[in-house]
C-alpha cells in the first residue's frame, strides 16, 4: 500500500514538471509580447516591409486625411454596418469602427474606437485617437512596388504566438475609396477629412 502511495505521488511530480516545463515551452515559442502603451508587438523586430528599398508610393494615397471602414463581406454577406449573414457572427465589427492612417514613409497606424461609450452615447473620432501610442492601434507598415496594390503589413496574436500577416489594398481612380481584397473577405474604407487644427503626432516607429 506504502508502494502504491510512493508511485501516485512520483506521477502526481512528473505531471506537474510536465506540465511547467509545457508552459515554457508555450511562453518561449511566443512570437510576441505586450509593450509598455499595452500593443502587442513581435519580441524581434522582423518586418519585411519595414524601410524596404524601391516602394512606389501612390500619388492618389492620402497621407493627410483616414480612411475610415464603412463597409465589410464575409463570404457575399454584409457583415458591416448591416449583417446579413448572421447576427451572432462579427459582433466585434459592430461595437467598434476602424480606420488606417497612412503616413508618407512607408509607415500607418490601424486603429479602433467603440462605437458607444458605457452609457451608450455614440463616440465620434477624436485627436486622441491618432496617438500611435494607445492600446488600440498598431504600428504597421506598408509597400507598394507598382503604385497600385497597396500591401499593409501588421502583426497581431494570432493561434496564440504571433504571427506577421499581410493583406492586399486596392485604391480606386481618385484616392477616395480603399478595399482590402481577402479570399471571400472585402473591407471597404473610404477618406475621411480631418480637422487641419489637430496636431500631429510622431511617427517613430
Amino acid at each position: 500500500m506504502g508502494s502504491i502511495k510512493i508511485n501516485v505521488f512520483v506521477i502526481l511530480i512528473l505531471i506537474s514538471f510536465t506540465s511547467c516545463s509545457l508552459i515554457g515551452i508555450d511562453h518561449w515559442f511566443e512570437l510576441g509580447k505586450d509593450d509598455e502603451n499595452g500593443q502587442y508587438v513581435p519580441k524581434h523586430d522582423r518586418f519585411k516591409f519595414k524601410d524596404k528599398p524601391n516602394n512606389v508610393f501612390p500619388p492618389i494615397l492620402d497621407t493627410i486625411n483616414i480612411y475610415k471602414l464603412m463597409e465589410a463581406y464575409r463570404k457575399d454577406y454584409m457583415v458591416y454596418p448591416i449583417n446579413t449573414y448572421s447576427q451572432e457572427s462579427y459582433p466585434w465589427l459592430k461595437r467598434n469602427v476602424s480606420y488606417i492612417k497612412f503616413y508618407s514613409n512607408g509607415r500607418c497606424l490601424s486603429f479602433s474606437i467603440p462605437t458607444k461609450n458605457e452609457t451608450g452615447l455614440e463616440l465620434s473620432l477624436t485627436r486622441a485617437d491618432l496617438n500611435p501610442n494607445n492600446p488600440y492601434s498598431s504600428k504597421d507598415y506598408f509597400y507598394c512596388k507598382d503604385g497600385k496594390k497597396i500591401q499593409i503589413e501588421n502583426f497581431i496574436y494570432g493561434e496564440g504566438y504571433g504571427m506577421y500577416v499581410i493583406f492586399d489594398y486596392f485604391l480606386n481612380e481618385t484616392g477616395d475609396t480603399l478595399k482590402m481584397i481577402y479570399k471571400n473577405s472585402v473591407d471597404v474604407y473610404v477618406k475621411e477629412k480631418l480637422p487641419s487644427n489637430w496636431e500631429k503626432y510622431k511617427v517613430d516607429w
